[in-house]
């Protein structure tokens, strides 16, 4: 009881286990078995046949327009407990079909965040709509902004105090948008980074987080293709 004899609030449950949440994401996994794999396989084809250069971004977009390229089940209840109670504001850099960007909505409802805030970008136009559906369908719309077009972009109007940072786009742009974004990092911000241990366009970004001087402290999880989790150190 609270104190003047009102009752209690009620417990909230866990938004990540609520049936529009479930259905929303069983779906998208189901589209990803079926489209992801494919969408890969082009991908590697079609820069095999350009000489193992890197294909640009648009032409990795056009690619994988059709899929998800959504993170795994283990990799969304990761970032969901680990925004979960000290992230308000998010920004998500990669948002695809909305899996990871319903995890991580998930996590600010929970965390008792309704006046919390996640921005994602996204940088396909038709991916961007659906992504906003897919929100919307799993009733955390309130709570999502999606920006459209190239992150450099659209970011550089940034919110203040951002508590987490996820980076699951291109990964040859991590380091500029974390440069991009430190300014608006809360003191003791994490970052979640996706990795590719074949991609030497990581480079740059590792270096930079774990290198001390540069003011995070840094671990690789071993999930998926690897996870790296990164947090700002505080001065004090």
């Amino acid at each position: 009881m609270r104190s003047g004899g009102e009752p209690d609030a009620e417990p909230r449950g866990c938004t990540l286990r609520s049936d529009p949440v479930r259905r929303v994401l069983c779906r998208l996994a189901e589209e990803g078995r079926l489209h992801d794999g494919a969408a890969k396989r082009a991908a590697t084809r079609r820069r095999d046949g350009n000489g193992g250069s890197p294909l640009g971004v648009m032409e990795r977009a056009t690619l994988a327009r059709e899929a998800p390229i959504a993170v795994s089940s283990e990799l969304g209840e990761l970032i969901y407990l680990l925004a979960r109670g000290r992230a308000r504001r998010i920004v998500e850099f990669g948002g695809s079909l909305g899996v990871s960007t319903i995890h991580l909505a998930a996590a600010i409802r929970d965390g008792e965040g309704d006046d919390g805030l996640l921005i994602s970008t996204e940088i396909q136009p038709e991916k961007a709509d659906a992504l906003r559906e897919n929100v919307r369908e799993a009733g955390l719309d309130d709570l999502v902004e999606v920006r459209v077009g190239d992150a450099l972009e659209s970011l550089r109007d940034r919110p203040e105090k951002v508590d987490l940072l996820f980076l699951d786009g291109w990964s040859e742009l991590y380091l500029q948008l974390l440069e991009l974004m430190e300014p608006a990092l809360a003191k003791d911000a994490l970052l979640i980074a996706e990795l590719n241990p074949d991609d030497p366009s990581l480079a740059g970004y590792l270096r930079h987080v774990r290198d001390r001087r540069h003011g995070w402290v840094s671990l690789t999880i071993p999930l998926d293709a690897g996870v790296e989790l990164s947090m700002r150190e505080s001065s004090g």
